[in-house]
């Protein structure tokens, strides 16, 4: 295996990279989390009105 010696631009990119990664992870969390809780609502939402009519 060769191994090659990265430039100072390479490594910036590499690191904002990793970050944007990281970031994109906690959005789609926080994504996965509110469409659990609006499903949640809706569900709610549904059963109060079908048991109060």
């Amino acid at each position: 295996l060769s191994r090659t010696v990265c430039s100072p631009i390479c490594l910036k990119l590499a690191e904002k990279l990793t970050i944007l990664n990281e970031r994109g992870n906690g959005v789609l969390i926080r994504l996965n989390y509110i469409k659990k809780r609006g499903s949640l609502y809706i569900h709610i939402k549904f059963r109060t009105k079908a048991v109060s009519s």
